[in-house]
């Protein structure tokens, strides 16, 4: 038998997800995402832009941060199979998903879900 390597387990490092960012996806016909289009967060401001100091639109296509790229169209690769997550559904209020962890061609692997109860397609970020 192994002792616990890594310390004692903290209750208190469990921290939530961060709110999921609508994006815009092209599935192949069983649902698989093709391509993906990162679209700007509405809660965060304009950069500031380093010389000037003014805020600035950030154009289509522009990085992001850690390679990201918001407003261009990307083709994508699976990294992980598809997983469902169904719950809630004896409540009034259910909650179906498919999760899909792709590889865009030029930046950090993403984890996207498709709400199967509205349709629409979001990125979860941890």
């Amino acid at each position: 038998m192994v002792g616990h390597t890594r310390g004692t387990a903290d209750t208190r490092r469990i921290r939530r997800l961060k709110t999921p960012r609508a994006v815009e996806v092209e599935a192949s016909a069983d649902g698989a995402p093709l391509r993906v289009r990162l679209t700007p967060h509405p809660a965060t401001p304009p950069r500031a832009n380093e010389q000037t100091g003014k805020r600035v639109k950030m154009p289509a296509g522009m990085p992001v941060g850690r390679g990201e790229r918001v407003g261009a169209w990307q083709d994508v690769s699976l990294a992980r199979g598809m997983w469902r997550v169904e719950q809630h559904w004896w409540r009034g209020d259910p909650v179906r998903r498919d999760y899909y962890r792709v590889a865009p061609q030029d930046g950090p692997q993403l984890t996207l879900y498709h709400d199967l109860v509205s349709g629409e397609w979001f990125r979860q970020e941890y």
